[in-house]
C-alpha cells in the first residue's frame, strides 16, 4: 500500500498541501431560512419530542432546491409573516 506524501498540514500551501483553501474574491450573501426537521416522528411517544417536533433547526440557504418535506418549509415560512404569494416566489412553487 502506497503511503500518503509528507504533509505538514499548511493548507494555505497549494504546492505541497494535500488540500488548499483559496480564499473567495467575493460572496454572495444567502439569507438564511429556518424550517422543522425531517424525519422526526411521533409513532412512538415520548416527552423529549415534543419541545423538537416542529422547532426550527433545519437551515437551508437555497430552500427552493429542497425537495423532501418541501411542506414544513412553506408553513416555516409563512408562520414568519410571509405571504402566500411570497412563498411561493422564494420557493419556485405552484
Amino acid at each position: 500500500m502506497k503511503s500518503w506524501p509528507h504533509h505538514d498540514g499548511d493548507v494555505f500551501d497549494k504546492d505541497n498541501g494535500l488540500a488548499y483553501i483559496k480564499q473567495a474574491d467575493a460572496l454572495d450573501f444567502k439569507e438564511t431560512v429556518s424550517s422543522p426537521r425531517v424525519g422526526l416522528t411521533l409513532k412512538r411517544y415520548d416527552a423529549e419530542k415534543e419541545q423538537y417536533w416542529m422547532a426550527d433547526y433545519r437551515f437551508h440557504i437555497l430552500p427552493e432546491k429542497c425537495k423532501k418535506m418541501n411542506v414544513s418549509i412553506q408553513v416555516a415560512l409563512l408562520g414568519k409573516g410571509m405571504s402566500p404569494l411570497e412563498v411561493q416566489n422564494k420557493l419556485a412553487t405552484k
